[in-house]
């Protein structure tokens, strides 16, 4: 079906746009002011997801002042003369004088008089907190039930993200209308410091450090790599408030914005309430959008970067940008080196075992796009010969080396995500993508179809003519670096957060009436249709009433706790085939088909998957039954796969990532015996015979399973299926012993530390608190939105806010998973070194410590409730919901008991609760930062300070 853009008024006389047959119903209209709204309905949850988007980005950042796009993301969440102030006018001189100061500071050009005048804007900056309220913007979409409230500053584009209540949308557009037009850019000195922070972390990133230069060697001149996202450290150091403000009015007028909406919404009504709220402000206007053109790229051109992370090579392409014909031939091009399934660097790089990893990505642009390969080496394999590999896979195009049907098969990958998109709001991204790039939705519609027309020889001419030897390699490699450009902490005091107070705007709000809606809960033994088959295999099933996409699963209780091999072996499914199909043809196969197969194990359990579309459901059965009865072993793909293995095993000790979240924190969980440790050794794994771990995979029907399917048919003729297609016993054989690790007390403070090339120190604290207790869920609920999580919680609001000492900083009372496992207390910081010490000690403080803050708890704890009032759960939701209840020994929809509670609930019992469950604990302090920044003798305030190996937590 081609989709052409059609011009229609709805019953109210606005203008829309629309394509006819859109499966999406999207309508775009266009407010007199200029504002666009991309706007759909979708009723399966009584929820509206949004986007606010603002067309610009680091491009149109001043020269002299890059960053200023992202900062002001920051600053954009400070409120409102109305939101977050107490005394507006006394605030609004004082502001003003703050602004002078900085414009001062710019200018200053000796040490002293910086120092000089960074005490003035401390003691101003101090003033001025006690006339306003950090964080209440937050306070309040939390109050109206809002989630996933966050933003994105990319190259062209700032998105303000939102998940807001049906009933909620008219105080939400009034409160982002109220937002956008009049923001008041307070708390500047410490969100400044939280951008450092943001500055530092990079700086710890490799791959951000290699995308960095990437870029400016692909755009020496455009600002896509003129200038990062983040800007430059000289420019952070001299921040201009008055810049900041010129380029808010230069750019947040409603001509360049976009509000996108998909939900439970009235379309004709939403438009009219969208146009009474935003459509009086003016229109303003917009500079002249003039490109900067690049010579053409002479290469290739080479460049390496050095960091502790594992090496890589990394190979970027320039081309023509969004709207281009380079645009649809590179989105075809991307999924057919790269689609996790039967791309060539899947199955030639990949599966061939020629490279540890490789994929691609691609970015399209307003002026240009760019397109990037990467790959990983193997033991004692060169980068040289990394690059040389992913530049054969685009000779292999240019030779027309592959299957005539891929192109058709692409196509089909991608209508198959556009169906599932169909099952969710998450399309609001797309529409935010078309409006970034300038794209026509019809085009956005229709660009399945022209890629299912392009032909084999179309393609090939298309990489002979535009794939050359323009392109630059980025190496990786892995060592000592030139020194870190660290932005460092200004002398700037801590604010004090006022939690128990509340501006005019917000106490209205609270009194507001709205419409609640009655909370929805699941009966699973309803919703979950339930058969056996002779040989007696549960089946479980959901009907999918939406589309023909389905779902179906085998499910053994048996996992990588029960058998160390088994994990071994489902890994190593991905590298054989049988007697009839190659390892790259069974895959193939399954692509053309649209079907994705494959096995995987969690610690207790193993799932044999299969997904596609109902029409080769059948064909599917055929083809997993086949692989899993038929698996044919192969010794020497065996020897890559288990050095693959190991090289992946050496690579986890370079990554802080693996080091902190999972050698550190198993051996501050369970110490030397762990899920993570115990593991095979080099020599087993070489001694292990892979007959027997095909062997493995067929024994598993031996033991006891059960099926889930969720899809267009009938539970009676899945059973149908499985009696004739899936051969068991009738009598199963019991599982083998799960091993069972043993978690840690948390008698007393302990501190341990791991030595890492770093700019940052990144802490996580762990505390073992009770076993599993149900009665436990409901305050775990509140006291998480409340105390540890999101924008408005009180650990952001203190460390980040007040104190500026992190980008990332959370805590959260869990809920164990199982029902034999234990409640934990965690708590996580990412700082500058020198300021680990105040960040450790206003993090102890919160935990010992709860601020008088019912405000705070009153509005998370009305978030929670409209939050479940609007929750679903649905579709394949409802029985892995029902299996993670199980677990935890529930037998029922537990969220009807939480909301009953949540809806008694008082701040008085949120405190009982702190006292008895989190203040005065004893905490396991897992720090991983360079040793030579780190100071000692301030971590032996936390406990005794042990320094760990990397061979004693890895366990190789």
């Amino acid at each position: 079906m081609t989709y052409k853009l059609l011009k229609d008024s709805d019953s109210a006389g606005y203008l829309f746009e629309h394509a006819a047959g859109d499966p999406f119903g999207l309508r775009i209209y266009t407010l007199k002011n200029g504002l666009k709204v991309f706007i759909s309905t979708n009723l399966e949850k009584p929820r509206i997801k949004s986007r606010i988007i603002v067309r610009t980005g680091s491009v149109n950042d001043p020269a002299d002042s890059t960053g200023m796009a992202h900062y002001l993301e920051h600053m954009m969440f400070k409120g409102t003369p109305s939101i977050g102030a107490l005394d507006w006018e006394k605030e609004r001189v004082l502001l003003q004088d703050l602004e002078d100061l900085y414009e001062e500071y710019c200018a200053a050009p000796g040490e002293q008089e910086r120092k000089d005048l960074l005490k003035k804007i401390d003691d101003l900056s101090v003033q001025l907190s006690s006339l306003a309220l950090p964080g209440e913007l937050d306070r309040i979409f939390t109050h109206i039930g809002a989630r996933y409230t966050n933003a994105h500053t990319g190259f062209e584009e700032t998105v303000y993200n939102n998940d807001i209540p049906a009933g909620e949308l008219e105080r939400w557009l009034t409160i982002e209308k109220e937002r956008f037009f009049n923001p008041v850019f307070r708390f500047f000195p410490t969100e400044l410091e939280v951008v450092y922070e943001e500055f530092n972390q990079e700086q710890d990133d490799d791959f951000q450090k290699v995308s960095n230069l990437l870029m400016s060697s692909l755009f020496p001149n455009h600002p896509y790599g003129s200038r990062t996202i983040l800007g430059t450290g000289e420019h952070l150091r001299r921040p201009s408030l008055k810049k900041l403000k010129e380029y808010y009015k230069q750019w947040y007028i409603p001509s360049n914005m976009a509000i996108a909406l998909s939900g439970d919404l009235d379309i004709e009504a939403s438009i009219r309430e969208i146009d009474r709220i935003w459509g009086d402000i003016p229109a303003g206007e917009l500079p002249v959008h003039e490109p900067v053109v690049e010579e053409p790229l002479k290469g290739p051109v080479r460049k390496s970067t050095y960091g502790p992370d594992a090496a890589f090579s990394t190979v970027g392409f320039r081309f023509d940008g969004a709207g281009s014909e380079d645009d649809l031939y590179l989105t075809l091009i991307d999924m057919m080196l790269n689609n996790s399934q039967a791309g060539l660097f899947d199955l030639k790089l990949v599966q061939n075992q020629k490279l540890l990893e490789a994929g691609t990505s691609y970015l399209s642009c307003r002026d240009y796009s760019w397109f990037i390969m990467y790959g990983l080496p193997r033991h004692n394999q060169s980068l040289d010969h990394v690059a040389v590999l992913l530049l054969e896979q685009i000779e292999t195009l240019r030779q027309g080396d592959f299957e005539d049907w891929m192109i058709d098969s692409v196509a089909n990958y991608f209508e198959i995500s556009r169906t599932q998109d169909l099952e969710s709001n998450m399309v609001v991204d797309s529409y935010a993508d078309a409006f970034i790039s300038g794209t026509s939705w019809d085009d956005y519609l229709n660009k399945i179809e022209k890629i299912r027309a392009v032909t084999k020889e179309n393609l090939v001419n298309f990489v002979k003519s535009r794939f050359s030897d323009n392109f630059i390699l980025i190496q990786k490699k892995k060592g000592k670096g030139k020194a870190s450009e660290l932005m460092e902490k200004p002398e700037f005091s801590p604010l004090k957060i006022r939690h128990g107070i509340e501006s005019e705007y917000f106490s209205k709000i609270k009194q507001e009436k709205t419409r609640r809606l009655k909370p929805e809960f699941v009966n699973f033994e309803e919703a979950i249709v339930r058969r056996k088959t002779i040989q007696g295999l549960t089946i479980n099933c959901i009907g999918n009433q939406s589309n023909d996409l389905f779902e179906f699963q085998y499910i053994f209780e048996i996992g990588r706790n029960h058998s160390k091999k088994l994990a071994l072996a489902a890994s190593y499914l991905n590298y054989i085939g049988t007697s009839l199909y190659s390892p790259s043809s069974l895959q193939q196969e399954c692509f053309r088909l649209g079907l994705e197969m494959g096995i995987n194990t969690d610690s207790s359990r193993t799932y044999i998957y299969l997904y596609g579309r109902d029409r080769y459901f059948d064909k599917g059965i055929d083809l997993l039954e086949h692989l899993l009865s038929k698996a044919k072993a192969d010794k020497k793909s065996y020897k890559k796969f288990i050095k693959g293995i190991l090289q992946k095993r050496r690579d986890a000790k370079l990554s802080k990532r693996t080091i902190l979240n999972g050698a550190m924190y198993a051996w501050g969980r369970y110490g030397k015996d762990s899920p993570f440790t115990d593991i095979l050794s080099a020599r087993e794994l070489s001694s292990i015979s892979p007959d027997e771990l095909t062997s493995l995979i067929r024994e598993l029907y031996r033991f006891k399973h059960s099926v889930f399917y969720y899809g267009p048919r009938s539970c009676r003729n899945i059973e149908t299926i499985v009696e004739q297609r899936h051969r068991i016993k009738n009598l199963p054989e019991p599982n083998p012993a799960e091993k069972v690790y043993a978690e840690q007390e948390s008698d007393r403070n302990r501190v341990y530390f791991v030595d890492y090339d770093m700019a940052q120190a990144e802490v996580l604290l762990i505390s073992k608190q009770k076993q599993f207790q149900e009665e436990l869920m409901a305050m775990a609920y509140v006291f998480n939105e409340f105390y540890g999580s999101g924008m408005n919680s009180i650990v952001f609001q203190e460390i980040r806010e007040a104190r500026g000492l992190a980008y990332s900083a959370y805590s959260a009372y869990t809920t164990p998973g199982r029902r034999d496992k234990s409640h934990y207390i965690h708590a996580f910081i990412g700082t500058q070194v020198h300021k680990l010490e105040e960040a450790l000690s206003a993090m102890f403080g919160l935990m010992n410590d709860i601020p008088d803050a019912e405000i705070s708890f009153e509005a998370a704890r009305e978030s929670i409730l409209k939050n479940l009032e609007t929750e679903r759960i649905l579709n394949n939701d409802l029985f892995w919901t029902y299996l993670e209840n199980n677990d935890m020994g529930i037998h029922r929809d537990y969220r009807e008991d939480i909301y009953n509670r949540i809806k008694k609930m008082t701040f008085d019992e949120v405190k009982d609760f702190f006292s008895n469950n989190i203040k005065g604990k004893k905490f396991t302090v897992l720090v991983i930062g360079n040793r030579k920044e780190i100071d000692f003798n301030s971590l032996r305030n936390y406990g005794e300070v042990t320094e760990l190996k990397l061979k004693d937590i890895f366990n190789y």
